[in-house]
């Protein structure tokens, strides 16, 4: 599947700065970013980048750190208030998974994002047995919540994997451990 997010978005403070005076926002304002700490790789750090970011834009963050069970429970509870941190992944390998987020019924009370043509474009490509046409409606789908953005996507974070010198084991790219192929040198 193509990358239709390159190139997007790109970094432009005073566009931000223009954006939120016609939002009525001239002076910025003032929110709650939720993050876990300790869940993935440096989030702390990438939680309190981002404070200093939107800061340049006049948007003064309150950052309020949890521990991961704690923010799972806060952010199935719905009780989060302007924003959370969270990383999303895709272990299947299929397009259609990392793209069903954008779902109407997916994120209900989270981002409440709703686009009656990504849900029929998901529907079809759920049952499309033609990779070429489903790979056409996933490019689609990416496409459209490119232009509609119902939340930022700030990064791609990679695996990182230690292995001792005395295991045979090779990483695959889909994050999961095949405990069979592990042995012992």
């Amino acid at each position: 599947m193509s990358q239709v997010f390159i190139n997007t978005y790109n970094y432009d403070l005073e566009k931000a700065k223009q954006l939120l005076a016609e939002a009525g926002y001239p002076n910025g304002f003032e929110m709650t970013l939720h993050a876990s700490k300790g869940r993935y790789l440096q989030d702390g750090e990438v939680a309190e980048l981002i404070v200093g970011m939107l800061a340049q834009v006049g948007i003064k963050v309150n950052l309020e750190f949890s521990e991961w069970s704690t923010f799972v429970e806060l952010r199935n509870a719905n009780e989060n208030k302007e924003a959370y941190l969270l990383g999303l992944g895709n272990s299947m390998y299929d397009g259609a998974y990392s793209l069903d987020r954008f779902h109407t019924e997916r994120f209900v009370d989270h981002t409440d994002y709703s686009n009656a043509e990504v849900d029929a474009l998901l529907e079809q490509s759920r049952t499309n047995m033609d990779s070429a046409t489903r790979e056409k409606q996933l490019q689609d789908i990416q496409k459209i919540v490119a232009e509609d953005v119902p939340y930022v996507t700030l990064y791609l974070e990679k695996i990182n994997t230690g292995v001792s010198d005395a295991i045979n084991f090779t990483v695959t790219s889909d994050e999961m451990l095949y405990v069979p192929s592990i042995t012992r040198k």
